[in-house]
């Protein structure tokens, strides 16, 4: 009865072991849900050649580039109910060379500047002077 009684006791060790195996597999299994479902809420970037017309499928965060020939033209956010068109501030853009058939540019200060044809009211050149006050610079202009 000695041997009947050590294997008792050597099953109910393995029991216990195959036991804590199992609770510790499911706590390991509910760990990487865990993860793959907070990996699917992470932001995520498209590309498409056209605005988006669904919201299907896309996480809050998203955004959503339209391309014409590599470049983008568009930048959408989705917003958790809808995709929201966004503007590019000119404060976040570094470029080397800046291409654009026209512009806008308010105030602009240049070494050099080509044009082939330079519209303006007046024209101002050469060796600026003093004004009557000392306080500035002035140029005298040319029509």
């Amino acid at each position: 009865m000695a041997v009947i009684g050590t294997t008792a006791i050597a099953i109910t060790d393995a029991s216990t072991t195959a036991t804590n195996a199992a609770s510790t597999a499911t706590v390991a299994n509910s760990t990487v849900n865990n993860a793959v479902t907070l990996a699917n809420q992470k932001n995520k970037a498209y590309t498409s050649t056209s605005a988006p017309t669904s919201t299907s499928g896309y996480v809050s965060g998203d955004l959503l580039y339209v391309l014409s020939s590599g470049v983008v033209t568009a930048m959408y956010c989705y917003t958790g109910s809808a995709c929201t068109k966004y503007t590019q501030d000119a404060a976040t853009i570094s470029v080397g060379t800046l291409s654009a058939l026209s512009a806008n540019l308010g105030n602009v200060t240049t070494g050099n500047l080509s044009g082939v044809n330079v519209y303006g009211a007046k024209y101002y050149a050469g060796t600026p002077s003093t004004n009557a006050n000392n306080t500035a610079s002035v140029y005298p202009p040319h029509y």
